[in-house]
Parts: C-alpha cells; structure tokens; sequence
C-alpha cells in the first residue's frame, strides 16, 4: 500500500502511519499477497510403461508395537496399477534388511520378467534415442565382424576330429579378434567422447557426466551380446528347427535350441557388462580390468566345449552361468566405486 500511495501523495510519518493503519484494518490483514513469481505449465511425471516398474514407498511410523515387535508400516505403491503392500517392518531395518524383505514379499510375488540386460535397456537405453542407436550401430557391426569371422573358418569346416584342440584354436582366434575389435571400438569412443565434450563446451552445456559415459559403453557392449546371440541362435536355427524337439546324443535331457538359447542369454550378459569394465580398465589404465575382459571371455568361451562330452551340457551351463554372475558382480562393483569416489569428490 505504501509504495502504491507514495507515488501521488506524501506527508510527514507517512510510512509509519500507514503500516499503523494496516496493522489496525481487519480486512487488510485477511488478504493473502502473492509473492512469487507466475508459475508455469504442469510438468506431470511420466506415465510407467509396465506395471512394478516405477514404485512409491512411504513409512508409517509411531505406531503402537506388535507381539513381534513391529512399531511401524512400509507402504510400496505401483504407480501404474496403484496396487499397493503394507508391509510391517522396525524402524531400526537398515537399507539391507529392507532390501531382503523387498525382494521376499514384492520380487516373490510379482517377479523379475526381464533378465539384467533387458532390464536395463528398459530402465536406461530404451528411453534416450542416442542410446538406442549407439545399440543398432555396434549391433550392426559385430554382426558383421562375426560373419566375416566365420567365413574366414569356413574352408576348415566342419572339424572332422573327436580331439577338443582344433575347437579350442577356434575359440581362441575368435576371442582373440573380438577382444582386438573391443580396442577399436574404445579408439572410436574416444573420440565421439571429444566431440560430444566439444559439442557442449561450444552451446555452454555441461560435459559428459560419468554416468553417460557408462551408459554409452553399457550400449556398445549390449550391440555386441545382441550381435553374438543372433549370429549364435541363426547358426544353429537349421539343426534345431522344429517345435524345440530336437536332441542331441550328447546332452539328451534338454532340447538342442533351448540349450543354443540359454548359451546365448549368458553371453549377451558376459558381452554387456564386459564392455563397461574394458572401457573403465582403459580410461583408468587399471590392468585388472584390461585383463579381466577377455580372461572371462576366453574361459566362457572354452567352457561350451563341455558340451562336446556326454551330458556336459548339464555341467557346462551352470558354470557358464556363473562367469556372467561374476562378469555381473565385478562390473557392479566397479560402478559403484566410481559413483562413490565421483560423488566424494
């Protein structure tokens, strides 16, 4: 009111005596000002593509105790469903104990339908389109590598012995080429990386963040499981063709493509995550994680030659299995290192 009044009228205590006046007058203490700026449009959050995909959690505490000693409820809401548990828990659960009791009553329930691969391009790639083609391209290019790979060991084809060497060089010269395109390919990141960091200094935008950094080599290393599974699966597709019905005398127990097939899931979990601990090995030039790579690559590799022996698919696979679990845990390890260490920073 002040500075409306002062703009045509002036007197002596002119202020004080206003804010007298205001002070005393009811309906002018009623009114509530505004003092913030206009707000803009809406900005919603995005609607969930797949039900447990995106959760709310709250916690409903003060609560009187149970018998068991609960004194307090974790709510989980589905965003998308708006189904929702009530779960008892203890104010005293650390992030751990929550964590179990998560998976036990919410994973158990309503499971885990994409393999970590799947699930992360969901989560991460699927909704940045530079992601996605960074997936195609290095899809495209492994596939190509591994055809041109496979037409330079046609003329030895097919392996007329019973001995595992000649299958073991074979391996070994793919694992070999593979792992020496790997280091092409980190040549080539380098280099988008300078010029994506150019690109931003020149429209003043921030440089890449290490966790672009890392979703970019999480998408050249998933073109290169996609690429191996689909050569893998399309390699084997002509013996196996058919409902799945079709055994072999060496692993008699499951069907010859459910097996191609199961072979192939734990690669293009071995080859994704692979990537992200080569990329991080050659940024740091950590030794471990250079050799790591193709240590697991090359033993993944020799391990399906257990499927030559009689019923060594039955060994073969869960040991395959647990070099993409290690390959899984090392390369979670590894981000979450350097997430805290960029965080400290």
């Amino acid at each position: 009111m002040y500075r409306n009044l002062k703009q045509t009228f002036w007197w002596p205590n002119m202020k004080k005596e206003i804010a007298e006046f205001v002070a005393k007058c009811l309906q002018c203490q009623q009114v509530k000002a505004k003092h913030q700026r206009p707000a803009g449009l809406l900005q919603p959050f995005p609607i969930p593509e797949w039900k447990w995909e995106h959760l709310t959690i709250d916690f409903v505490v003060g609560l009187p105790r149970t018998l068991r000693g609960m004194n307090s409820i974790w709510v989980i809401v589905d965003r998308l469903t708006k189904s929702a548990h009530f779960l008892p828990v203890k104010t005293q659960y650390n992030a751990d104990k929550l964590a179990v009791i998560y998976v036990n009553e919410i994973v158990r329930l309503h499971g885990v339908l994409l393999g970590p691969s799947l699930s992360l391009f969901v989560a991460v790639i699927s909704k940045k389109p530079f992601l996605i083609l960074t997936v195609l391209s290095s899809t495209l290019v492994w596939l190509i590598s591994l055809i041109v790979l496979s037409g330079l060991w046609r003329g030895f084809l097919p392996l007329k012995t019973t001995a595992w060497w000649p299958y073991g060089i074979l391996i070994l010269t793919s694992v070999a080429f593979q792992e020496g395109l790997r280091i092409l390919f980190w040549r080539v990141y380098q280099r988008l990386e300078d010029i994506l960091d150019a690109f931003a200094d020149r429209v003043s935008k921030p440089r890449l963040f290490l966790t672009d950094k890392m979703q970019i080599a999480l998408a050249g290393g998933m073109g290169h499981g996609v690429a191996h599974a689909v050569f893998f699966c399309l390699s084997l597709l002509t013996p196996a063709f058919g409902p799945a019905t079709f055994y072999v005398d060496k692993c008699s127990q499951i069907p010859f493509f459910l097996v191609s097939a199961i072979i192939a899931l734990a690669f293009v979990t071995i080859h994704t995550f692979s990537m992200v601990i080569a990329f991080n090995g050659y940024a740091e030039k950590n030794i471990v994680d250079q050799l790591f790579v193709p240590i697991v690559h090359l033993i993944s590799g020799m391990l399906t030659l257990i499927n030559l022996a009689s019923g060594g698919c039955v060994v073969g696979i869960p040991l395959l299995y647990f070099m993409a679990l290690l390959t899984l845990m090392r390369c979670g390890k590894m981000v979450w290192r350097r997430l805290t260490e960029n965080q400290n920073r």
